[in-house]
């Protein structure tokens, strides 16, 4: 499983294309080690309602960034992404470690180990990746490591008493720090468990213990706020750059932010929109399974493992479905860890149920067939994951250099329906053009991105495409999944009015 795991999340890791922001977590990583910080930026928004940024990323706390950094020393490569890109990994597989232990010890090896495959071997794509979400140079990824610490720590924290009760709050409060200081949103998961150690002593009426449980939480707050601070102090101005990152935060939450699903384009999405990316991210069949199986292990057991993980989704549904006003495609993903420890619990419980039931020397051959049984899905999504991740091939822009150099082609590119930033990570010193109502000079070769939600692809390219393969004057030579290219075979001829508005303009909503 171990092997799996690891093949799952660090085989041809540097592969799939870039997402958005990777490019400014490497960036601002870099930036940080070498010290090169710019002053503090203005809280107030400009005057289009959008907050100034810049390269050192202060929208978001640093920790994740710092280790990002510290792995990009040992990346030959000029951008880091890869290096980067293993920490996020990294940090997967630990998170999955510590909850496959947890569960292990309290509910059964066998259940555990299915818990750290959920965890580890599912397809989980999400904001646009191709692959794992966790394969990618995001925060919430290591913010989800730490987020699963606090956690876990706090299950510790509540069946100590005495010193080792302290030692386990603090411990907590350090894993709580830490997940803020990865991704602002970080404590939120460890608030509901919390609660329950609160709320264990008022059970039983114990007064002394209620008081002794108070300071203990106090205790980790304090730590947890020291180590959030902690990482802002080999900054000049930390309290600027906070009051910067709150600012930012809240002006985005009101302002909002477009994204497209479900057939729709809205910057203000109702509260169910982080459980239609999950579902639409695991496909129906999937989420099916993990529902159910969910379900079960929160009518069949009934105990205080199925309570904290409930406790632990609590909060952030709560906050990401009816508080917070932006939803993105990837939000959902540090919030799986319990989601899928439930199902494993789920899973366990009847499988033991039916296991149960057997009696004498069909008892083996039941469990084998259970565990088949059970297992099925689960096990059929991440063979199926395992060979896309073996197939791994590089897709989109990034494979555009090749293409030129390999028909022999340079100069300027023309394009439409793929992001600027795009080209600017990939080919940072070639023309591009984004329109063609105007001559293309020294066009050499044409990209097009294949449809997909909330872009429009420019109707001018559109028409000149069409009407330079009509002449001759281009051909296709290559396509995948992201993008279509054509080489410049001849003089190519400039849409006219009438041409460019024969292609149909479509809608942002288009394939939502």
């Amino acid at each position: 499983m171990g092997i799996w795991a690891v093949f799952q999340n660090f085989y041809h890791i540097g592969v799939a294309p870039i997402l958005n922001d990777e490019p400014t977590y490497t960036v601002a990583a870099r930036r940080y080690l070498s010290g090169q910080i710019l002053a503090p930026l203005p809280v107030t928004p400009q005057a289009n309602g959008v907050m100034q940024f810049n390269d050192d990323n202060f929208e978001h706390p640093p920790l994740t960034k710092y280790l990002f950094g510290m792995a990009e020393w040992f990346d030959s490569s000029s951008t880091g992404v890869t290096a980067a890109r293993a920490v996020s990994a990294a940090a997967a597989l630990l998170g999955a470690v510590a909850i496959a232990i947890w569960i292990g010890r309290h509910a059964g090896r066998w259940t555990g180990l299915v818990a750290g495959g959920l965890l580890t071997l599912l397809p989980e794509a999400a904001g646009g990746s191709i692959g794992r979400f966790d394969r990618f140079a995001m925060l919430d990824t290591t913010a989800g490591m730490f987020m699963v610490l606090s956690v876990v720590l706090a299950w510790i924290w509540s069946r100590r008493t005495g010193r080792a009760g302290w030692v386990a709050a603090g411990l907590t409060g350090l894993a709580i720090g830490c997940a803020s200081a990865s991704k602002e949103n970080g404590f939120l998961g460890v608030i509901g468990p919390v609660l329950l150690v609160l709320g264990a002593p008022l059970v039983g009426r114990d007064v002394r213990a209620f008081l002794v449980r108070c300071g203990q939480t106090v205790a980790a707050a304090v730590i947890a706020l020291a180590t959030f601070l902690a990482c802002y102090l080999p900054f000049s101005h930390p309290i600027a750059r906070l009051h910067y990152l709150v600012a930012f935060q809240t002006n985005q939450s009101a302002g909002g932010h477009l994204i497209g699903f479900d057939g729709r384009v809205t910057a203000h999405p109702p509260w169910w929109t982080n459980l239609w990316f999950a579902g639409h991210a695991y496909g129906s069949i999937l989420t099916v399974f993990l529902v159910v199986a969910a379900l079960c292990a929160v009518v069949l057991r009934r105990d205080g493992l199925v309570a904290w993980c409930v406790a632990a989704l609590a909060v952030p549904i709560l906050f990401h479905c009816f508080i917070a006003h932006v939803a993105l495609g990837y939000y959902y993903v540090m919030w799986t860890p319990f989601f899928l420890a439930l199902a494993a619990l789920g899973v366990g419980e009847v499988a033991r149920r039916v296991v149960g039931l057997s009696r004498g020397g069909v008892r083996v051959l039941v469990a084998a067939v259970v565990g088949i049984a059970v297992l099925a899905v689960p096990v059929g999504e991440s063979v199926a994951e395992t060979v896309n991740v073996a197939d791994l091939k590089p897709t989109g822009v990034m494979v555009v250099p090749e293409l030129m150099r390999a028909d022999g082609l340079s100069a300027a590119v023309v394009t439409a329906g793929l992001p600027a930033w795009e080209w600017h990570y990939y080919m940072p010193t070639t023309t591009v053009y984004y329109s063609a109502k105007t001559p293309v000079p020294d066009a050499a070769i044409i990209v097009v991105g294949q449809p997909i939600c909330r872009v429009l692809i420019d109707q001018s390219v559109r028409a000149l495409v069409a009407v330079n393969l009509e002449s001759g004057a281009v051909k296709e030579i290559y396509s995948d999944s992201l993008i279509v290219a054509y080489a410049v075979t001849g003089k190519l001829t400039v849409p006219t009015p009438a041409q460019i508005n024969a292609e149909p303009p479509g809608a942002l909503t288009d394939h939502c």
